[in-house]
């Protein structure tokens, strides 16, 4: 079985590192992580460096902004567990 976790990010996301490092402390390792950014402010560069430094990750970004439930649904469809 192939487990996947999906981030939905929203620009300068306070708790982004926060949620990838919790996500990547897992006693359970996850196959792979989606983080697809709905168009907005600019991303922080301490989330990109974290971005980088990720194994198995998918890192997509919203042209326009389409609200949370749209862009977690896009990003469902990018995961493969």
């Amino acid at each position: 079985m192939k487990f996947s976790v999906i981030l939905a990010l929203y620009g300068n996301s306070i708790f982004a590192i926060e949620q990838l490092n919790s996500i990547l402390k897992q006693s359970h390792p996850v196959d792979e992580i989606v983080v697809l950014v709905d168009r907005g402010p600019k991303i922080n560069e301490g989330v990109l460096d974290l971005l980088e430094s990720v194994k198995n990750l998918k890192f997509l970004y919203n042209i326009n902004n389409l609200g949370p439930a749209v862009t977690f649904e896009l990003a469902a469809k990018f995961s493969t567990g």
